[in-house]
């Protein structure tokens, strides 16, 4: 990254720092919105259907990266436009079906709204293809998106509702969002969200370990 590009990103941190927008009001090395991501999920069982019934049962590993540019455009709203790409390694538990990886490329485009000193409105919309190392298998599409709320009620603690939607893929999801964050100390937080409950561990400002699910 040369001087100037550091130079416009700190310029741009400032501009946050003076507008109305609140991440945290508490010191927490976990981040609300982190800008760039490394990360490996594992699900231990993960089924494929098809007509309603279960036909495959496979271990799901996932390494993802993700990276955003928040751009501020006035006091209290703010727009971030980011990269998302995983590679997904799906291993079959059952002799009759075979291996394969999922590779997937998104674009997520987010908006958020602080309405007032206490509530923020949020919005966002994900187009990602996806293409698998199976044999005739062509790219495919599917969106997500959604829209939340969240009312921070102290400086540790906050609520979020909303609804998420998934579509396009193997299968259609809509979901409501609802749930709270705990900031327990500036190392861990608890985000009893639903259907995603989590344990967050922050030892500095450069890690985070997530154990829990998500979407």
């Amino acid at each position: 990254m040369s001087y100037n590009e550091l130079g416009l990103i700190q310029e741009e941190m400032q501009n946050f720092n003076k507008s109305d927008i609140e991440f945290l009001r508490s010191h927490s090395f976990v981040p609300s919105f982190p800008l760039a991501t490394i990360g490996i999920r594992n699900y231990a069982s993960f089924e494929l259907e098809g007509d309603g019934v279960t036909q495959a049962s496979f271990e799901l590993e996932q390494l993802y990266l993700s990276a955003g540019l928040p751009i501020l455009m006035d006091e209290k709203d703010a727009i971030a436009i980011d990269g998302y790409v995983s590679h997904n390694n799906f291993s079959s538990k059952d002799a009759k079906y075979s291996s394969f990886h999922v590779n997937s490329v998104g674009i997520p485009l987010a908006w958020l709204r602080q309405v007032n000193p206490s509530w923020q409105a949020a919005a966002f919309v994900m187009p990602m293809a996806n293409k698998s190392s199976l044999d005739n298998s062509n790219w495919s599409w599917q969106t997500l998106g959604g829209v939340f709320g969240r009312y921070v009620q102290s400086e540790t603690l906050w609520w979020a509702f909303g609804f998420y939607i998934d579509v396009g893929g193997s299968e259609n999801t809509y979901l409501p969002y609802v749930g709270a964050s705990w900031e327990i100390n500036e190392h861990w937080s608890i985000n009893a969200m639903l259907p995603w409950p989590s344990i967050l561990y922050a030892p500095d400002d450069n890690w985070l370990f997530t154990l829990g699910s998500s979407p």
